[in-house]
């Protein structure tokens, strides 16, 4: 999955909730400018933020070995 996927599911998840990205900087203290390109696909945000992002929205993170 790459980064625009990932931000296009936090975004459509943040829609559901009605929650705004202020709302999640204001939770997490991670500035809005980051979540905004972070739901755009443009951000290299560090994973600890990104869990703590999906942990507001109420999701879960899984990894999965590839077939190939």
């Amino acid at each position: 999955m790459d980064k625009k996927k990932i931000g296009k599911l936090l975004k459509e998840r943040r829609v559901k909730l009605k929650i705004t990205q202020q709302t999640i900087s204001d939770i997490t203290d991670i500035s809005t400018p980051i979540i905004s390109a972070l739901e755009n696909g443009t951000s290299n945000i560090s994973i600890d933020n990104l869990l703590e992002i999906v942990d507001v929205l109420g999701l879960e993170m899984h990894l999965n070995i590839k077939e190939v």
